[in-house]
């Protein structure tokens, strides 16, 4: 049994000083962009001699998670969905479709409702035993649940963080805390402009902020976003940067242009909702595009790989590639001389930043927290929005600069030095543990 693992601090002077942290991830994919913090954190409170737990809805041998329990980190799946094992494919249909519901103006109580049947109708045919429907309790039964409120009893933590890869799908975790009465702060990874929280959803997302101990968000947008959704005040909230993978200490040199092809990257998700690669493609598939000595590579990997590459050949595309996912994010810069984001929502995406310590400009949509570290026409181009036209003539702007790309990349690479510090982790894991201990000793 995964709760048998669980001890506590054995040493009763180091129980006096130093807090048990619990980590819980709502990303349903094995690891995501949304998960760097955390994981980063995690690490470092154990390095520092903290017990730490991580709970994740699945875990596999994906390197994060390899170098979490190499850390000492207890990573734990939760109980709901340990045993789909490769059954799990029905619960990203599910988990996505509820996120493109999530967009679309349905009442929440309907949606919640929706979800939440979906998911029992396909647990019990996927795997009967893991629904066990209590004479007492059968409309609401949720393994997932009940697996926490166990465990977490067991642990007593000293502070809960709760990860969210948006700014509401922590609700039910920060639910289990309160009625546990645990101590816990949020990390919001993305608010978006497109969904607004309805009904109950709007005074549970309320009621979650309004009672954690601190609330963390990865842009400034999405704090002020936030607060308008759910109306709402957030004084213990502030902005946290996300770690990165490009830590240099200065810009790349530039790639040479050979035969005078320029080559952009577009590094993201392979997932349209959200990224807007679908968007990128219309654009290029217009003759100026086609005849321009460029050259758009797509890195990442995702649902919509398929249906992205599909797209391009529909449309005839000839200058699009597309390489799945690189470790290695200098691989990228070293050969490429621009980043492309067409997002449709975003906090503040790592790869823009990594793009930016390496020297490369960014064209970008106005999402997130995008325009608070690229300056349209100084260390990039913004496009107003996240739709053909407004893509169309950013690209325009930056394709007419060109020449310009390097001394511009530069200028991008100084101005992100200014606004992200090189370990956010080691910034965030001190900030927990006054946390922390501010709870312990009240």
């Amino acid at each position: 049994m995964l709760t048998e693992t669980i001890s506590s601090i054995s040493n009763p002077s180091q129980s006096q000083q130093l807090g048990g942290f619990v980590f819980i991830s709502s990303c349903f994919d094995v690891w995501g962009g949304s998960e760097e913090l955390f994981g980063a954190t995690a690490k470092c409170l154990k390095q520092q001699g903290h017990e730490v737990y991580v709970f994740k809805l699945q875990i596999s041998t994906h390197p994060r998670i390899l170098e979490l329990q190499a850390a000492g980190v207890k990573v734990i799946a939760l109980n709901s969905l340990r045993f789909l094992k490769v059954k799990h494919l029905a619960f990203i249909s599910i988990y996505y479709l509820v996120r493109l519901l999530s967009f679309l103006p349905i009442p929440t109580r309907c949606y919640f409702i929706h979800k939440q049947s979906l998911m029992l109708q396909t647990l019990k045919q996927i795997e009967p035993s893991l629904v066990v429907i209590s004479q007492k309790d059968s409309d609401n039964i949720d393994p997932q649940r009940s697996f926490l409120l166990h465990t977490l009893r067991r642990i007593e933590p000293s502070l809960v963080v709760i990860s969210q890869g948006d700014n509401f799908d922590g609700v039910k975790y920060a639910e289990i805390c309160l009625e546990l009465n645990l101590p816990y702060t949020i990390i919001s990874q993305k608010a978006s402009d497109t969904f607004l929280p309805y009904g109950n959803l709007r005074r549970m997302m309320q009621d979650m902020y309004r009672k954690a101990k601190f609330s963390f968000f990865v842009s400034q947008h999405n704090l002020s976003l936030t607060e308008s959704q759910i109306g709402y005040s957030l004084t213990n909230a502030e902005v946290i940067r996300n770690p990165h993978r490009a830590l240099i200490p200065e810009a790349l040199p530039y790639p040479l242009i050979e035969n005078d092809c320029f080559k952009i990257a577009c590094v993201a998700r392979l997932w349209i909702l959200d990224k807007g690669q679908d968007i990128l493609l219309k654009v290029l598939a217009q003759d100026k595009w086609q005849n321009r000595n460029l050259q758009i590579s797509f890195f990442g990997e995702g649902i919509d790989r398929d249906a992205l590459m599909d797209i391009s050949t529909l449309l005839g595309i000839k200058n699009v590639r597309f390489h799945g996912f690189v470790n290695n994010i200098l691989d990228i810069w070293h050969h490429h001389h621009a980043l492309i984001m067409p997002s449709r929502a975003e906090g503040l995406p790592i790869a823009l930043v990594e793009a930016m310590m390496c020297g490369r400009l960014g064209i970008v949509t106005d999402v997130g927290g995008i325009s608070e570290v690229v300056e349209d026409n100084l260390t990039g181009f913004v496009s107003k929005g996240a739709f053909f036209t407004a893509v169309d003539e950013a690209m325009e702007r930056a394709w007419q600069r060109r020449y310009e790309w390097e001394y511009i990349g530069k200028q991008s690479s100084i101005y992100i030095r200014k606004i992200i510090p090189p370990y956010p982790e080691k910034i965030f894991a001190d900030k927990l543990i006054k946390l922390s201990n501010s709870q312990r000793w009240k």
